[in-house]
């Protein structure tokens, strides 16, 4: 948390320094749906290779609250494009895992692991609600926008970099951010975004593999907060 703090100090020092630029500083509370589940039913006709590794590697669903800030910063108050920061940290509290077990020959218990590529097998459902490690995320690219009267629309699009399990691996991946911001004040506004995080790559330590093979997780925020404004708008 303090790493946190001291982030959001850095950036609001340093950003204003650039008098002749627009810069927008949304700190913001975020909800996130975290999964890598993307077919219903599951598939059902799987062959041992498969279950093994989705025995080790779970689909899961998850639910994180926490903080972030987006700073967005632009040449001057006309400017349609800018560059886009984006920093956040949540922590889980509610998991949901689905993974195949193999079935005893009784059909009576399901085993971990132990698959024949005749045995019989199903998915178990896990629900975990104690709140898990934080994940940190940080994010850099592109925005733009559009300012019509107190309110400016727009979307940043960024190349995303984190981790969920305290950098033991690392993700890459692309993150698209539409954005609204509606003035109540000269330097204040209210922020509200929604966050679309697809993680493509996840590096890890491995002998075999620089990247977990078929990684692909999708992470979907909502946000809303205040944010400050430092310079000028034509709107």
């Amino acid at each position: 948390m303090r790493r946190f703090l001291l982030f959001l100090l850095l950036i609001s020092i340093s950003f204003p320094l650039f008098a002749s630029y627009t810069v927008y500083i949304a700190p913001v509370f975020g909800v996130t749906y975290d999964t890598n589940f993307f077919s219903n039913p599951l598939p059902q006709d799987a062959d041992v290779d498969y279950l093994e590794w989705k025995n080790t590697h779970p689909f899961e669903h998850r639910v994180d609250l926490g903080g972030s800030i987006r700073a967005d910063m632009y040449f001057d108050e006309d400017a349609i494009t800018g560059l886009s920061l984006y920093f956040s940290m949540r922590y889980p509290f509610w998991r949901k895992t689905i993974t195949p077990h193999a079935i005893s020959s009784d059909g009576s218990m399901i085993e971990e692991g132990g698959f024949t590529e005749d045995g019989a097998w199903e998915y178990v459902e896990t629900t975990d609600t104690s709140w898990g490690v934080p994940a940190f995320y940080f994010s850099l690219g592109p925005a733009f926008r559009y300012q019509m009267g107190i309110a400016d629309i727009g979307v940043d699009v960024r190349l995303s970099v984190g981790s969920r399990n305290l950098f033991e691996s690392i993700e890459l991946g692309l993150s698209v951010e539409p954005f609204l911001h509606v003035a109540f004040d000269e330097n204040y506004f209210f922020a509200f975004s929604f966050n679309y995080d697809a993680h493509f790559y996840n590096f890890i330590k491995n002998d075999r593999y620089i990247y977990e093979p078929n990684f692909f997780k999708l992470s979907l925020t909502a946000h809303i907060g205040v944010g400050f404004l430092f310079g000028e708008r034509s709107g």
